[in-house]
């Protein structure tokens, strides 16, 4: 394995861990933009998205903000409690902070739903309010001073119900009915009922040419507020109520009229009407018209003169039904947040142990990375030292040579042993180990080996033992010759020539440089040798084959000269 291999684990490895780390962060802003697609069409659907394919605490601080904003609205779409949506705070600080004013505004308007705290909800009223000025954008505006006008009204601050609901008749004036109906109710509670009667009668009229959908609303409980006081201008505006929604039934609304008037027959009728049908209808909408129902029978039974006032009763009634309804919605919502909660440390669970099992591998993964590594540094330290022993040898051949040509220029006042060293350094190949490492050591080595070599030689030549095998038996007294004559069937090619080596006075070492071939295999051929010539393990092998060789040589005499 060389370095490039383990640069590329590496680069592997960090690759896999990024997109680990990265693919939860991509799938959550996934959910997240489907989610901003669902929520409007299908909010069930972009709420369980929401709820079960993302953990909060996991989310990017821009991602979270989002998250709580699109669940927040979800609820709101699916008319579900928001008692657990009080992190919509999360977001409309968020978007201050970093401008995002595309969502700034609905933001504050859901958080603005979202709030039972008085104090809170005004202020995110004031947020919306402020951010709808600062865009311009009238329909921001319009809805923004709505908000105001039903705020003010629940709280019972008269005025600035009339001044919020006639700056939103000057910013939309499509919008008056609305305004028109809700500075009715609002003049009603000041106690100004010619007023009230105004303005209701207004938005009635005015919803109806517009057909707003609620044009029925308006003219049913302008009719109501009309029974207590102008009992016969509301039984006219009653056949009107008929005649234009037919479908309906309106027999609360004709029970007041016909108990201002005083007509028994007529309030008996609709009373059995209302406890027939109202009373068994399981729709929570329907306990404050049960209740209602309940007091008028009393009513009218202990009836002594003037029409007894039920408006207090029916305020009181009404609170209670949405107090109970939103009990309900609570209760659920707790239900489903418990359900969630459950579901999320379930998936907490799997995500650790998925987090562990990457951790284990990625541990495998370094600890193989380790052992390669460490294997591969070794392995070249190794090669290294055996090169530079390889060098060390190689230096002290020429060492040996280069010192006898010191002070002489002819050659031939060479040792035997030298001339021979010098022409197997032409041939030798180990030269090409010492080029492929161009230290400054070996490129003093490199221009020794020049000097020494014949400059018509290719001192990368391998050895050309043709040409060795003449100069060992000039040298060493027909050395090879009679090695032959002696070991000949016994010896191999290769211990032929090494035992020329020996002869030469080659150390183990400096064999293994010119033949190229270990220590360890040198070791063993010397063996192999001894084996087939017949030799004890500590025997020499150049004496023995020297005295073998003249016994050999003085038999073959004997034998002629008989």
């Amino acid at each position: 394995m060389n370095m490039k291999t383990t640069q590329l684990f590496i680069y592997i490895f960090l690759a896999a861990t990024l997109l680990l780390v990265a693919c939860g962060k991509s799938s959550s802003r996934q959910v997240i933009d489907e989610a901003f697609e669902l929520v409007y069409v299908q909010p069930d659907s972009a709420a369980w998205l929401l709820e079960n394919k993302i953990i909060p605490a996991s989310l990017t601080d821009s991602d979270k903000a989002d998250y709580w904003y699109l669940l927040t609205l979800s609820h709101l779409q699916e008319r579900r409690s928001t008692v657990n949506d009080s992190l919509i705070a999360y977001s409309v600080q968020y978007y201050k902070d970093h401008s995002r004013f595309d969502l700034l505004f609905y933001a504050c308007r859901f958080a603005y739903w979202q709030a039972n705290d008085k104090q809170l909800k005004e202020s995110f009223l004031q947020d919306a309010v402020a951010e709808a000025e600062r865009s311009g954008d009238t329909i921001h505006l319009a809805r923004a001073y709505g908000m105001q006008a039903d705020f003010f009204y629940k709280e019972r601050r008269y005025e600035e119900v009339i001044d919020a609901c006639r700056r939103l008749i000057a910013i939309a004036p499509d919008e008056r009915a609305d305004a028109w109906y809700v500075l009715g109710l609002n003049y009603g509670r000041m106690g100004c009922e010619d007023s009230s009667l105004y303005y209701m009668s207004e938005a009635a009229d005015l919803a109806w040419q517009m057909k707003d959908p609620l044009a029925e609303h308006y003219l049913r409980n302008y009719v109501d507020a009309l029974s207590h006081s102008y009992p016969r201008k509301a039984l006219e505006k009653y056949h009107l109520l008929v005649e234009r929604y037919p479908d309906k039934q309106y027999a609360a609304t004709a029970l007041g009229i016909w108990q201002t008037l005083g007509q028994k027959d007529s309030v008996d009728h609709y009373l059995s009407l209302m406890e027939n049908g109202l009373m068994i209808d399981p729709n929570p909408w329907y306990i404050t018209r049960n209740v209602l129902t309940k007091a008028q029978r009393a009513y009218w039974r202990t009836q002594n003169g003037a029409p007894f006032d039920v408006s207090e009763l029916a305020q009181f009634v009404d609170s209670t039904s949405v107090a109970a309804m939103n009990l309900v919605k609570d209760e659920k919502e707790r239900v489903r947040m418990q359900n969630k909660l459950l579901i999320d440390n379930q998936r907490l669970e799997v995500k650790r142990q998925q987090t562990l099992t990457v951790l284990f591998a990625l541990l495998f993964i370094f600890t193989v990375l380790g052992s390669v590594t460490f294997f591969y540094i070794r392995n070249k330290r190794e090669k290294l030292l055996a090169t530079e022993e390889k060098l060390d040898a190689l230096q002290q051949l020429l060492r040996e040579v280069t010192a006898v040509r010191i002070g002489t220029d002819d050659s031939s006042a060479l040792p035997d042993s030298h001339f021979f060293r010098k022409v197997l350094l032409q041939q030798l190949g180990i030269i090409r180990l010492v080029a492929t490492a161009p230290t400054e050591q070996n490129k003093e080595l490199l221009q020794q080996m020049a000097n020494i070599a014949n400059n018509e030689t290719q001192t990368d030549a391998l050895l050309i033992w043709e040409d060795l095998y003449p100069i060992i038996d000039a040298v060493y007294d027909n050395f090879h010759t009679r090695l032959l004559g002696f070991a000949s069937g016994r010896l191999s090619e290769k211990e032929l020539q090494l035992c020329c080596l020996l002869r030469a006075d080659f150390s183990t070492k400096e064999i293994s440089v010119v033949t190229q071939q270990s220590v360890r295999t040198i070791y063993q051929r010397k063996t192999n040798i001894r084996h087939a010539l017949g030799m004890n393990e500590k025997d020499d092998i150049v004496s023995f084959i020297e005295y073998s060789g003249e016994v050999s040589s003085s038999s073959g005499l004997l034998s002629e000269a008989i």
